[in-house]
């Protein structure tokens, strides 16, 4: 109900340096497009089968009908290849234009002056929570705007995230011995991952093949094939993969991790045979009522990103107790991660009681988890 303090002021000079840009790449579109129109995928897809080499035109992605894709993200998989450097910058720019420039006033409210998001309950098939007018949960990847979020007058911001939450309740719903046996000794497991997959011991993985780790750990748990991981690796992570090499990696994941395999496979098998998939707290995700969905990937996914949600709900039930007595509250939430605000010298206190609710959160729904709640939670200062 407070909302979220917003800096309108830093917001509309943003939008006009935004605007500026826009301006420079519609022009410098003009001279490398010609009449192209860079916004109409039929001209845009002509343009690339008459510009792009046939070797390259073979490894694009395409419609049902055979046409090329020409959203942000196909281009983005050639965004090494000059040609398509323009075009993705210009849509780029669109796009933070478009979703959070001048219509981002929209959400401004005449009395309070703040956002105030919806966060509704129970609209996501998993339980987890989501945000809507606007969608704060997922800003652009820019420093700029999220400096836009700032606390009240007097306060600071807390932020504090869970680590790996997604592995942590995979390794417990699996019982998954190594990587129960990894958290428990404080290692990271995507540092771990890359190490199997390259071959190499931990201390000698590099950034990149730490990069390429978590695409394969968190791809495994959304049930990804080989170009659905590669294509992952490449967009979120910056990591190029082929499909033979991403295959690799999902065979190493599955023989370093073996009890969480057999556990995933186990659970698609459960949910071809019973239609539902549950969550650790009993969440249903029933595919005959809700549709079938993605019905392999959700089988694997749902229980650990629902049993996820569910720990983050236990921790908010948490939180009035918890920071009674201090000047702080909730200012956001944004998926693992809980923001406070609170007065300086109230914010050490705010910062350990939110940390401790978090992990009691996390054992309210895995009461054995108790090992591995070791580098379970990091806490920051700061937007």
């Amino acid at each position: 109900l407070r909302g979220q303090a917003f800096d309108w002021a830093a917001h509309a000079a943003l939008t006009e340096q935004w605007q500026a840009d826009h301006d420079q790449l519609s022009h410098q579109l003009r001279q490398h497009l010609g009449a192209i129109n860079p916004n109409s995928g039929p001209q845009l897809g002509e343009w690339l089968q008459r510009t792009l080499p046939a070797s390259t035109l073979q490894q694009w992605p395409k419609t049902p009908k055979g046409r090329l894709k020409t959203n942000a993200d196909s281009l983005a998989l050639f965004a090494d290849l000059p040609a398509i450097q323009p075009l993705l910058r210009y849509k780029a720019v669109s796009k933070l234009l478009s979703t959070y420039g001048t219509k981002y006033d929209q959400h401004r409210h005449p009395i309070t002056g703040r956002l105030h998001p919806h966060f509704p309950i129970g609209q996501t098939v998993s339980g987890r929570l989501c945000a809507h007018k606007p969608n704060t949960q997922n800003p652009p990847r820019l420093a700029a705007f999220r400096a836009l979020f700032i606390p009240e007058p007097g306060k600071i911001l807390i932020g504090a995230d869970y680590s790996q939450i997604e592995l942590r309740v995979a390794a417990l719903l699996s019982n998954d011995r190594a990587m129960v046996d990894a958290y428990a000794r404080g290692d990271d497991l995507h540092t771990l991952t890359a190490a199997a997959v390259a071959g190499v011991a931990p201390e000698q993985v590099t950034t990149t093949q730490r990069q390429q780790a978590k695409a394969v750990n968190f791809g495994n748990l959304y049930g990804q094939g080989p170009a659905g991981l590669a294509q992952t690796a490449k967009l979120t992570y910056g990591v190029t993969m082929s499909a033979p090499q991403a295959q690799q990696a999902l065979n190493q994941f599955h023989m370093t991790y073996p009890q969480l395999a057999a556990w995933k496979r186990q659970q698609v098998g459960l949910a071809q045979q019973f239609r539902q998939v549950k969550t650790q707290l009993g969440l249903i995700r029933d595919f005959d009522v809700q549709g079938n969905g993605y019905l392999k990937g959700e089988a694997q996914n749902i229980p650990v990103q629902g049993s996820a949600a569910e720990i983050l709900h236990c921790t908010l039930a948490r939180l009035p107790q918890a920071l009674q007595g201090l000047d702080a509250q909730l200012y956001h939430n944004v998926h693992d991660e809980l923001i406070l605000q609170a007065r300086p010298e109230d914010a050490d206190k705010a910062a350990h009681a939110l940390q401790d609710a978090m992990v009691q959160g996390f054992l309210e729904v895995f009461p054995h988890g108790t090992a591995l709640t070791a580098g379970l939670v990091d806490v920051h200062t700061g937007p």
